[in-house]
């Protein structure tokens, strides 16, 4: 009796250890896990970078030193985020100095595909002291590496500055 009574209970233990085993996980699931830190927020810091080509309808434009680009979270959104362009001065040959500030914009759309994120291809426009300013922000973020391309056309300027910027998360 005692050889029937274990080998049900073997048996028994066969049976449910599967059901066990196949409640862990659900592979499945194609969405992202937010606790796993897919999500804008991963992005969000200041990126202290140069300025790789600066120029005006194709004529480089001289720019020196380190800036920063920050992304900042944007409020009850997931997708959004605030980026925040560096003020900086540039010099086209003869055409002397001139200073673009510091541009906030306000609704840049970000898509995740795996571990890289994309800043969409974005127009823009804002107005920042009586100046309003246009233009478009495209780029991406992989790892603690950023690279992002905009253009600025500030007031009735008709060509725009094009800027390519490459950092690293602070």
């Amino acid at each position: 009796m005692k050889k029937y009574n274990l080998f049900a209970l073997l048996a028994s233990l066969l049976l449910i250890l599967p059901a066990f085993v196949s409640c862990d996980k659900d592979d499945d699931n194609d969405e992202p896990d937010e606790s796993k830190g897919t999500g804008v927020s991963n992005i969000l810091g200041t990126y202290k970078g140069t300025f790789d080509n600066v120029n005006v309808m194709g004529t480089s434009c001289d720019v020196a030193g380190e800036y920063d680009v920050i992304i900042k979270e944007k409020p009850n959104t997931s997708d959004e985020v605030i980026v925040v362009l560096p003020e900086c001065s540039y010099s086209v040959g003869a055409m002397g100095a001139k200073t673009i500030p510091s541009i906030t914009i306000d609704d840049v759309d970000v898509k995740v595909n795996n571990s890289e994120y994309s800043i969409s291809e974005d127009d823009y426009e804002v107005t920042q002291n009586g100046v309003k300013y246009s233009g478009n922000i495209s780029g991406t973020v992989k790892g603690n590496q950023i690279t992002v391309y905009y253009t600025i056309m500030p007031g009735g300027m008709k060509m725009p500055i094009n800027f390519t910027f490459t950092g690293t998360l602070k």
